[in-house]
């Protein structure tokens, strides 16, 4: 059965957030960086409801400088769960792959800057890993359209499922009789507020 047409089960599913640095991401030109901070908020605050595990994975932003990550990713983002590194995928750090591999759950979902470098490279690590991949283009972001649009269609060809935050998230938490479930629908509403700012 392809990673499509599996159910995503919160107990199975974990997170990585790559290169979701204000620095970084000023440069999109596919979506607006602020959309793409909010987007990967929402992400991570439905990763943290269900208590999927989320590892961070930032480039360097210059000699003796910390990397700093989107304000909406920091109350999550802590010191044992990010990593900085100079290979363009966190699959290539050995500490980042080991980290991801101990988290013992086989769905990692991908969101980050930029779709053509940060974002393929992971799914690439990922599939060769042997992980179903789920990447909510919405948290994601590129410099161009068009090597967006390439990059997409390789994640697919790669066997990687290219969704969205909104419809994962419900997917992960679909019974909105559960206290879960509305709060999911609550935190997914988060987009919407963004979408019109």
């Amino acid at each position: 059965m392809n990673a499509m047409m599996r159910e995503l089960i919160p107990s199975s599913t974990q997170f990585l957030f790559v290169d979701l640095q204000p620095k970084i991401m000023a440069s999109s030109r596919t979506l607006a960086p602020d959309i793409l901070a909010a987007a990967a908020g929402v992400l991570a605050e439905g990763a943290d409801l269900l208590g999927c595990p989320m590892t961070f994975a930032f480039a360097p932003e210059g000699p003796g400088r910390e990397p700093v990550s989107v304000p909406e990713l920091v109350q999550y983002a802590r010191s044992d769960v990010s990593f900085t590194r100079t290979v363009t995928g966190p699959f290539l750090d050995s500490r980042i792959a080991h980290h991801i591999n101990g988290n013992e759950r086989r769905t990692l979902v991908v969101a980050g800057y930029t779709v053509e470098v940060a974002v393929i490279q992971s799914v690439i690590g990922a599939r060769a890993a042997g992980f179903d991949v789920f990447v909510p283009v919405d948290g994601t972001a590129s410099r161009s359209k068009r090597t967006e649009m390439a990059s997409i269609r390789e994640i697919e060809i790669l066997g990687g499922v290219v969704t969205s935050v909104r419809s994962l998230l419900m997917r992960l938490a679909p019974d909105l009789g559960t206290p879960t479930g509305r709060k999911m629908l609550e935190i997914v509403s988060k987009l919407r507020e963004a979408e019109r700012d």
